[in-house]
């Protein structure tokens, strides 16, 4: 089972580049027998804005050379629409 929790940042912008700390406790069910995983401590995240995939704080062509040398090696998570989200996004920048 997996549940997701939604995190919309685009209109808190204060909090973008800022790390925050989740954490994450699974409550045990009837006939459980492994609980070594039903926690999750200590999870650092930092969100950024979009197309900034090496965290300067500008989208910029050093964003598409992160990405293309990244490209295809991490199963499908890299892919064709992450060259086409920072393209949509060249110039932007952290205040």
């Amino acid at each position: 089972m997996s549940v997701t929790r939604a995190w919309n940042t685009s209109e808190a912008t204060q909090s973008l580049y800022t790390p925050y700390i989740i954490t994450a406790e699974a409550s045990t069910v009837r006939n459980e027998t492994e609980i070594d995983n039903n926690s999750l401590v200590d999870v650092t995240v930092t969100p950024a804005i979009r197309g900034d995939s090496n965290g300067n704080k500008i989208v910029n062509i050093l964003d598409t050379i992160a990405i293309s040398k990244a490209f295809g090696s991490m199963s499908e998570r890299i892919t064709i629409h992450n060259l086409i989200l920072i393209a949509r996004c060249l110039g932007q920048r952290w205040p």
